[in-house]
């Protein structure tokens, strides 16, 4: 999905589960968020859902997930 798309749709959602399953949710990201806010230490983001379809994401620390996804996938 391109950029465009995901801007259209809203943001990118990242979670602390391979499925997106309720309650996981860590943060909801766009290309405007500061990503140093998060913590860049520990593998807590597991997925991230774009355009309501949720993507299994290699694990990695919410900072990086937010760095990578925050435009939509790439």
């Amino acid at each position: 999905m391109t950029p465009e798309l995901v801007g259209a749709r809203g943001a990118v959602e990242i979670f602390h589960s391979d499925s997106c399953r309720d309650g996981s949710i860590l943060a909801i990201v766009d290309r405007n968020t500061d990503c140093s806010a998060f913590p860049a230490t520990g593998s807590t983001a597991w997925a991230v859902k774009v355009g309501g379809t949720c993507h299994n994401a290699t694990d990695t620390s919410l900072a990086d997930a937010c760095i990578r996804y925050r435009a939509g996938l790439p």
